[in-house]
């Protein structure tokens, strides 16, 4: 979060700098723009994940299929940080869940507040949700877990 404020006041002082001649909502566009690289560099490398991810139109949304051996760890998988996605701010979750040893738990993460558990047993979860504007990843975190994960986000 202190990574953004700072590049929030970066942008601010350079705009006012240079005499700014950008609209409201240029300007706008311009800082969700900055939030959302600086949102897109906190997800999981695709080399440091366990599995195979695929985006779909931002990274928000995709699939992610993996199986697991014992692994612990945390995969943040999708989302980012942004004002209002060009999509809109609402997503559909699937996810089949399968736990043959350890724990396993796909949260979301939305601002500040604590992670909400989607799941964390072995079963399919399915539900549409409205993001708010703020950070908001789905990730997911391990303990020793054995099974495997099918999630697909649209």
């Amino acid at each position: 979060m202190k990574k953004i404020i700072s590049l929030c006041i970066v942008i601010c002082c350079l705009f006012s700098i240079t005499g700014c001649s950008y609209s409201k909502d240029e300007i706008i566009d311009k800082f969700n723009q900055v939030l959302q690289a600086v949102g897109d560099d906190t997800l999981t490398r695709d080399r440091d994940l366990q599995g195979d991810r695929v985006f779909g139109e931002d990274n928000y949304v995709g699939t992610y299929q993996a199986d697991y051996d014992s692994f612990t760890g945390e995969e943040k998988l999708f989302g980012g940080t942004s004002l209002e996605r060009t999509s809109g701010n609402e997503i559909h979750i699937s996810c089949e869940l399968d736990i043959t040893g350890g724990k396993a738990k796909l949260l979301l993460q939305t601002g500040d507040e604590d992670p909400q558990i989607l799941c964390d047993t072995s079963t399919t979860y399915s539900n549409t949700l409205e993001l708010p504007s703020a950070s908001n990843y789905i990730f997911l975190q391990t303990e020793n877990f054995t099974g495997s994960v099918d999630l697909t986000v649209e």
